[in-house]
């Protein structure tokens, strides 16, 4: 009852002070939060304390990733309800908030274990929402739309390498159409340098990989989906030719179906 009456003092001030975190931090939350209710109200404060000092992003952050990590059987893995728990908070009002809810999701899920889905791919729906519309996005207002930066890649690449990333799947399917959506929108501006081989890398990986694939051959339905996300709108991007490269090089086996695409980008 303690913590709730002293945090309930902060969210009437709706100011959140150096002096209150280190409270929160060694006094109030020193022994972690334990229950569901605890993150429910660090939640609020979050949401609600219009003034909040630097500081609070940290303890925030390093708080509830404690939480959802290790108040698990086993810890460490995340189940359905602590991520959807999460999940339900981030979005509560209808799409990631800010650059705290970030940094609270790709922490989750590259300190746990395994994790849903779910909350890897929210991390990655931050980066669309960025790169499509900055105004509204948890991070990068006041950035050109329509152009991947060096700050996106670093968040893309951290996701999708995560431990607990899509329950140690290397790159889901639904990333890798996320991916393949970015390069699409993307394709004519001044991308940091890094996206080609991130993209490539992390789509190829996820083609090759053996939850997807053989490990040297793509299977007729991995193959046809790679000539459905590339012929979506009738050309072969750039990127998608060093794709290709990437593939035509690795393939014990390409599947028949490929070979004409492979021909058009010049691979024989």
């Amino acid at each position: 009852m303690g913590k709730m009456l002293s945090a309930n003092e902060m969210l009437v001030r709706g100011e959140i002070t150096a002096e209150d975190v280190i409270r929160l931090r060694h006094e109030l939350f020193a022994d972690g939060v334990r229950e569901a209710s605890e993150a429910d109200l660090l939640f609020r404060m979050d949401s609600e304390c219009a003034a909040k000092h630097e500081s609070w992003a940290d303890f925030f952050v390093d708080a509830l990733a404690e939480y959802y990590i290790f108040n698990t059987e086993p810890a460490g893995a995340l189940n359905d309800y602590e991520s959807q728990h999460l999940i339900r908070h981030i979005l509560a009002d209808g799409k990631m908030a800010g650059e705290t809810e970030l940094a609270l999701a790709i922490r989750v899920i590259e300190r746990a274990q395994t994790c849903p889905v779910d909350v890897g791919y929210l991390v990655l729906k931050a980066v669309w929402d960025s790169v499509m519309d900055p105004s509204k996005a948890a991070y990068g207002k006041g950035r050109h739309p329509k152009a991947i930066t060096a700050e996106d890649v670093d968040i893309i690449r951290r996701a999708i390498h995560a431990t607990g990333s899509d329950e140690g799947i290397a790159v889901s399917r639904a990333e890798a159409e996320l991916l393949f959506a970015l390069e699409r929108e993307t394709d004519d501006a001044e991308n940091d340098i890094a996206w080609r081989d991130l993209f490539v890398q992390a789509v190829g990986g996820h083609l090759l990989a053996p939850a997807t694939g053989t490990g040297g051959s793509i299977e007729g339905d991995e193959a046809q989906w790679l000539l459905g996300q590339i012929r979506e709108d009738g050309k072969i991007r750039r990127n998608e030719r060093s794709l290709l490269a990437f593939l035509y090089g690795k393939l014990d086996n390409a599947h028949p179906s490929l070979a004409p695409m492979f021909a058009v980008a010049g691979l024989r």
